[in-house]
C-alpha cells in the first residue's frame, strides 16, 4: 500500500510540473505546458474579458495572460507594492464555491486539507502549492474567500465572484513577506465587484 501511495505522489508531483506554474516562474517560450503572454492591460481583457488593476503606487507592473488547455485564459498582472512582491490572477470559470463542493456543506478542514493537497481551485489558480500553517475562511468585499499563509514567508488569498456569469475566481498570491492582514487589505483595495 505504501509503494502504491508513493507511485501516485510522484505522478502527481511529474504532473504539477506541466500545470499552471507559479508567479514569476515561467515566461513566454519558457517550454510549459501553459504558455504565459506578457502583454497590456487592454490585451489581457479582450483575451481573458477580465480587467485587472492594481493599487495606487504599485510598481514594476506587468500584464499577461496564460493559456490552458480546455479552460478559460488566466488574467495575471505582477507588481510590487509597499516592499512586497505580488501575482494577481482572475480566470472565468464554473464554480459554485470557494471550495467547488458540488454536495454536502464545505467546512474549515475540508478546506484545509483540499489546500495542503493541491486540489483546492485557489491553490491551483495561484500555482502556490505549500503546507499551510494558517488559514481561514474570509470574505473580500462581500465574496466568499479563502486566506492561507506561513507568517512572513508565503501566502495565498482567493475569493469567487458568483455575480458574474460566468463566475469568475481569484488569487493574489506573495513567495514572503505573508501575513493575513497584507493579503486581505491588498484583496480589499483592487477588487471591484459589478
Amino acid at each position: 500500500m505504501k509503494k502504491i501511495k508513493l507511485i501516485v505522489a510522484v505522478l502527481t508531483a511529474f504532473t504539477m510540473m506541466f500545470v499552471v506554474t507559479a508567479c514569476g516562474a515561467a515566461g513566454e517560450g519558457a517550454g510549459t505546458a501553459n504558455p504565459v503572454h506578457e502583454s497590456d492591460i487592454n490585451e489581457v481583457a479582450d483575451k481573458t474579458g477580465i480587467y485587472m488593476t492594481t493599487p495606487v503606487g504599485a510598481t514594476e507592473i506587468k500584464f499577461s495572460y496564460i493559456e490552458v488547455t480546455d479552460e478559460e485564459p488566466i488574467a495575471q498582472v505582477t507588481f510590487k507594492y509597499n516592499g512586497n512582491e505580488f501575482c494577481y490572477r482572475a480566470q472565468k470559470n464554473d464554480y459554485t464555491n470557494i471550495l467547488d463542493v458540488t454536495e454536502g456543506d464545505a467546512d474549515l478542514a475540508d478546506m484545509i486539507e483540499s489546500l495542503n493537497d493541491g486540489t483546492n481551485i485557489v491553490a491551483s489558480l495561484s500555482g502556490m502549492h505549500y503546507e499551510w500553517k494558517a488559514s481561514a475562511f474570509t470574505e473580500v468585499k462581500g465574496k466568499d474567500g479563502l486566506v492561507a499563509f506561513n507568517n512572513n514567508k508565503e501566502g495565498i488569498i482567493g475569493w469567487i465572484d458568483l455575480d458574474r456569469s460566468p463566475s469568475i475566481l481569484y488569487s493574489i498570491s506573495m513567495t514572503s513577506g505573508a501575513t493575513q492582514e497584507i493579503l486581505q487589505n491588498l484583496a480589499t483595495e483592487i477588487y471591484s465587484p459589478m
